[in-house]
């Protein structure tokens, strides 16, 4: 597969600061979690645009395909409204930090159809990678905050 022959590029959201072991995210503050997965769901906006407009071109796409990014698109959207709610309860003003951005555009928009469907396929390696990531960071707030840690007990 053509695939194995190609280098994967760092997410575009590596740069992001974020707990690199269990200790480290247990003692990171609540505030910086949730400015963390903000932060991470931000920098998908655009990718998520371009993807959602990418999919028709791939071979073999189907209207559940499309379908399927749009969701991806509007829970991002609306994950990122109520994690501002949540930490604006905390903070006078929630601010919108710099946020890495994407630069696949080229390769996506390139005339060589293994250079865009590699692209596509990092970016959504990439996808999943932060949406387990918050997806992780989630399931620890709702520990710490509703729980009051008990589920870290072992």
């Amino acid at each position: 597969s053509w695939i194995k022959y190609r280098t994967l590029s760092p997410c575009h959201t590596a740069s992001i600061h974020t707990p690199q072991s269990r200790e480290e995210a247990h003692e990171t503050k609540t505030e910086d979690f949730l400015k963390t997965m903000i932060n991470i769901s931000h920098a998908w906006e655009e990718p998520l645009k371009l993807l959602i407009s990418a999919v028709p071109t791939l071979p073999g796409a189907s209207d559940k395909m499309l379908k399927r990014a749009n969701v991806v698109r509007n829970r991002t959207r609306v994950l990122q409204e109520g994690m501002k709610i949540i930490l604006s309860r905390s903070q006078k003003k929630v601010e919108n930090d710099p946020y890495p951005a994407w630069s696949g555009l080229a390769d996506l928009q390139s005339p060589d159809e293994d250079t865009r469907l590699f692209t596509l396929y990092n970016l959504v390696r990439c996808l999943k990678r932060d949406t387990h990531k918050i997806d992780a960071y989630f399931k620890l707030l709702r520990c710490r905050e509703v729980f009051k840690n008990e589920c870290f007990t072992e």
